[in-house]
Parts: C-alpha cells; structure tokens; sequence
C-alpha cells in the first residue's frame, strides 16, 4: 500500500517532533496545521496522544503548554492584552469615557496609553481573524 502526499507530509511532521531527544523540531507540525492540508487519521491519532497519551502513551511523550510570561508579573502577555480588552469594553459599554478608561488602565499597569491601544487593538484584531473577518 502507497502513502499518499498528504500521508508523508503529515507522517514526516511527526517524525521531526521525536527525532532529536530533549529538541522537538514542531515547526513542521505547526504549518500542516496552518495549512490547508485536510489531517490524517494517523496525524489526528498522534496528536490526541500527545494531548492525552494512554497509559505511558505510544510516544512516551505528552505535550506540555506553557506560558509566555512577562517579565514584570509573570502573566502571559497575551492574557494581559485580553484583561486590558475586557475592562475597557465593559466599561465602555456602562457608558464610561475611552480617556478615563485607558487614563486608569495606564496607571494600573504600569504602561503608556500606546501600550494600553495596542493592546485593545491586538485582541480585537485576533477576534477578527478568528471570526474570518478580515
């Protein structure tokens, strides 16, 4: 039985997480995954071990997240942008002055008003995206 295109592609992917020991090469996994590419049951497979593996799991590896944290507080910089985004929504929905919001943003985190706009406009930009709204 021949592979497929879309079988080695996936199958080579996977291969680069385990080759090296204590260096998993995830980048060709990531851009199948950005891709097009419909996934393969082995690839789908691979990835649920992974995630949950059974027992010791077929690869004796499971995938750990962790977060990008910020040097300051040690909270992932994206949750921060998304607390930023939260409050000022909220309260820009009860009718409070962008001005003042990001004037109190700014003084509770320690940051400019850029810092507190460029926050506001990467998560709703990442909504965007994620909704096919570009």
């Amino acid at each position: 039985m021949t592979m497929s295109e879309a079988e080695i592609l996936w199958a080579s992917a996977a291969v680069s997480i385990v080759e090296k020991v204590g260096e998993p090469n995830l980048q060709p996994l990531v851009s199948l995954l950005r891709s097009d590419l419909p996934i393969t049951p082995a690839a789908r497979d691979m990835l649920a071990a992974l995630i949950d593996p059974d027992g010791e799991g077929f690869l004796r590896l499971r995938l750990r997240l962790e977060p990008t944290s910020t040097k300051r507080n040690n909270m992932s910089k994206d949750i921060k942008k998304l607390l930023i985004w939260h409050e000022y929504n909220d309260r820009m929905q009860k009718g409070e002055s962008s001005e003042d919001i990001a004037d109190d943003l700014r003084k509770k985190n320690s940051c400019s008003d850029r810092t507190i706009y460029n926050c506001i406009k990467y998560i709703e930009n990442l909504r965007s995206w994620l909704s096919g709204d570009e």
